[in-house]
């Protein structure tokens, strides 16, 4: 097995950039999910919403792992929607199902940033189609991956990211979840500032022109 350097590496090495660049859509919906569970949410009357989501990133980003990144998800989409109402629940059903499928799908995102690009040298001395595969030492089986099949895990990444912002659009309009932040915000006010003046004066500001 030699380095790969026949004309189907750069396509290969296209393919494998396109891809991870469709992951990452995945990941930035993740965010989203998690950002929406935590954090009140405001709809835009032209589509979309607003939400500070410097604070629950900056959570996300501080776990190790990519599981461990999903497995807090999961549990902030359980404790914000578990109880709710019958939407909820369907939310619930529906995160289940797309977790499973990124879940599966993290393994071939891994090996896109991690596998190495190969050529064989056939007998006659002309190269078959390159590929990735782990290093000749790695202690798996020795897959490999044609550009074929990275186009595959593309689209797979693509729609599965779609489908990722389809449940963050329902998740952010759901208004049971609203209501609960919100109620959980006026519960904190209405505990804290009848005894701290300066906060009582700072929120009149923040509120003032808007009510």
């Amino acid at each position: 097995m030699v380095l790969p350097q026949n004309r189907d590496l750069p396509k290969l090495y296209e393919a494998v950039g396109s891809a991870i660049s469709q992951w990452s859509f995945i990941e930035l919906q993740l965010y989203q999910v998690f950002t929406v569970c935590l954090t009140l949410t405001a709809m835009q009357p032209g589509g979309g919403f607003s939400v500070d989501n410097r604070v629950p990133n900056a959570v996300l980003d501080s776990i190790e792992g990519f599981r461990g990144k999903l497995n807090m998800i999961d549990a902030a989409m359980l404790a914000a929607l578990k109880g709710l109402d019958d939407e909820a629940i369907a939310l619930l059903r529906d995160w289940a199902v797309l977790k499973g499928k990124v879940n599966d799908l993290h393994w071939n995102r891994n090996a896109l940033a991690h596998w190495t690009g190969w050529r064989e040298a056939k007998p006659d001395g002309t190269t078959a189609k390159a590929y990735i595969a782990p290093h000749p030492f790695a202690s798996n089986d020795h897959p490999r991956a044609t550009k074929t099949d990275i186009d595959q895990w593309a689209v797979r990444f693509r729609e599965t990211g779609i489908k990722l912002s389809e449940l963050v659009e329902r998740l952010a309009s759901h208004q049971g979840l609203q209501h609960t932040h919100v109620a959980r915000v006026a519960s904190q006010v209405l505990c804290t500032l009848p005894g701290d003046l300066r906060l009582l004066e700072s929120l009149k500001q923040e509120l003032s022109g808007h009510l």
